[in-house]
């Protein structure tokens, strides 16, 4: 599923970016292991954010998925802002979350997790397992989480040509679809992390008030996030 979000990016020498994309491309696009990672993070992002916008020209098809929204303002979604001139951090979505991750049978989330795990950046893991006829969540053991990642680092390996995970093979795609689903916490290194739910009142005014502090907003970008203000709290009544 998932829909369009506002996207705005903003460089360390002030260049920026305000668009929209799927939400389904950022959680192992923009948000992938190398995101996380300070000395790489700008880098990965500027190279992402370069690469969609010219496949989307190159392919007409690209501009349902991309959208047409310019405007740093919530579109639908919600919004995630990256500024690393401030490093700063938003994302008020109700569906990607940037401060978890969890290991569906898929070579991007499983590749990641790995990454991670290796970096020490995994906080709060935990395992889904069946007791009682009931899927039930659990704090995960070191000694699972370390079975795990030796289980599964030689079953996908990542393609710089490509910038994906892949399974090394069939049988390894298969090999690791009967394992359990494990869900972490990432630390990050922004010194300043808005993360917020879509309903969280709150949270939207602050991050209006930081956004409007720290850039130029035109009239129709105010008015926008005055509507959506407006929108979540009436949604509170």
């Amino acid at each position: 599923m998932g829909g369009f979000i506002a996207l705005t990016v903003r460089y360390s020498d002030g260049q920026e970016y305000r668009g929209s994309c799927w939400t389904n491309i950022l959680p192992e696009g923009l948000f992938s292991h190398e995101f996380y990672f300070k000395e790489t993070s700008e880098a990965h992002a500027r190279k992402w954010l370069d690469r969609i916008i010219k496949n989307r020209k190159k392919d007409k098809n690209l501009e349902e998925l991309w959208g047409g929204w310019n405007k740093l303002a919530p579109e639908s979604y919600g919004i995630v802002l990256v500024d690393y001139k401030t490093g700063t951090l938003i994302a008020g979505n109700g569906y990607t979350d940037v401060l978890k991750i969890h290991t569906f049978p898929d070579p991007a989330k499983i590749g990641k997790f790995i990454r991670l795990h290796e970096a020490g950046l995994l906080t709060k893991v935990e395992i889904q397992i069946e007791e009682d006829k009931r899927w039930q969540w659990r704090d995960a053991s070191e000694e699972e989480v370390k079975a795990f990642v030796d289980f599964v680092s030689d079953k996908v390996y990542f393609d710089p040509k490509e910038e994906e995970w892949s399974f090394t093979s069939l049988r390894a795609d298969k090999g690791v679809a009967h394992l359990p689903l494990i869900e972490a916490g990432i630390k990050l290194w922004f010194p300043k992390v808005l993360n917020f739910d879509r309903g969280d009142l709150g949270r939207w005014k602050e991050a209006r008030e930081w956004v409007e502090s720290n850039f130029e907003l035109s009239a129709k970008e105010k008015k926008v996030w005055a509507a959506w203000i407006r929108e979540e709290e009436e949604a509170r009544r």
